[in-house]
């Protein structure tokens, strides 16, 4: 059975932005309300000489009201981090 997480409803629609496991320990994808809708990903850096050095904060997403954040509580566990892979984006939460 696949688990999915309700975070948030598009404000425009009332579709749903969800986080599906991925059947990989605390991972979870972010999915958005419907599949066209772009994904923004923000970053922080504390070295702005090296871009390497930049962490997501953050990621928005048409219509998802407020961006979901580092630290942010979803059903009693933290967002500890965000993270881009083949074109995806993780939530590791705990």
């Amino acid at each position: 059975m696949e688990e999915e997480i309700v975070i948030r409803k598009n404000i425009y629609t009332g579709k749903e932005h969800k986080l599906r496991w991925t059947g990989d320990g605390v991972a979870y994808e972010f999915i958005p309300a419907e599949e066209w809708m772009p994904i923004t990903i923000n970053y922080w850096t504390d070295d702005e000489s090296d871009p390497s050095h930049k962490v997501i904060e953050s990621i928005d997403c048409d219509g998802f009201g407020y961006p979901l954040s580092l630290g942010e509580k979803i059903e009693d566990k933290e967002v500890k981090a965000i993270i881009e892979v083949n074109d995806k984006i993780l939530i590791l939460i705990d």
